[in-house]
């Protein structure tokens, strides 16, 4: 996580043909470069968790109930699920700029249709059916547990509150964690919304997780939309 998951962003941007489609193709290159961006304020965010959830900053935290160090250490948790949630949420506005081009796509920003939702997977597969992968694809990371339990986090932040961050320290074993004991997130298996609970979340293990997986999956959708210029 430190060096990075390479994604190759810079290298699948240099081979972008912008004949095809330019209105969206010029967008795409904008929003990966932008991609590329999140990517380097998650490690720099990761990095600043890190630093803060040492064992020695936990002690300090802990027993000398230093609250600077919570606090840090929180803000950083926080900045950093933000950031991927936003990168995932950008992805839907490049849909509607390959269905419909660049104006259209901001006449429906305030829209519902606009987000992630069925009504937009299925104009996807209405105009490009051939583009069964990039369906598939689309289904599939909305109902991915670890999406949806990032932008419960998100939301749940921005309109209520933050979970409790719950810190553990095992001095003579040199074990720390640093854990959200408690929150609720939605899955949709019938485009219903049903309630989860996720107990003792481990922060770091989830943060490698939507740095590892969700970005890379993102990245994807970005390339199998590509795929659909010129059909």
């Amino acid at each position: 996580m430190e060096n990075g998951l390479d994604i190759n962003i810079e290298r699948f941007v240099a081979t972008i043909d912008v004949t095809k489609n330019p209105e969206f193709v010029h967008y795409l290159k904008d929003a990966l470069i932008w991609l590329g961006k999140r990517q380097n304020y998650s490690h720099e965010y990761y990095r600043q968790l890190k630093r803060n959830t040492s064992s020695k900053k936990l002690e300090a935290a802990l027993f000398l109930d230093d609250q600077t160090i919570r606090v840090k250490f929180e803000a950083a948790i926080l900045a950093y699920l933000q950031n991927i949630h936003a990168a995932c949420d950008a992805f839907p506005f490049a849909l509607h700029v390959l269905l419909g081009g660049l104006s259209t796509a901001k006449k429906r920003y305030e829209n519902e249709h606009f987000k992630w939702n069925r009504a937009l997977f299925d104009e996807v597969e209405r105009k490009f059916p051939g583009a069964i992968t990039l369906h598939s694809a689309l289904r599939s990371f909305s109902a991915d547990v670890t999406f949806l339990m990032l932008a419960s986090l998100v939301n749940q932040a921005k309109h209520k509150f933050f979970p409790r961050v719950h810190c553990a320290l095992d001095v003579p074993a040199n074990r720390y964690s640093i854990k959200l004991l408690s929150f609720e997130y939605f899955t949709y298996p019938d485009g219903k919304p049903v309630t989860n609970t996720m107990e003792n979340l481990d922060i770091l293990e989830f943060a490698k997780l939507v740095h590892d997986d969700t970005l890379h999956k993102l990245f994807g959708l970005y390339k199998l939309a590509y795929e659909c210029v010129g059909e």
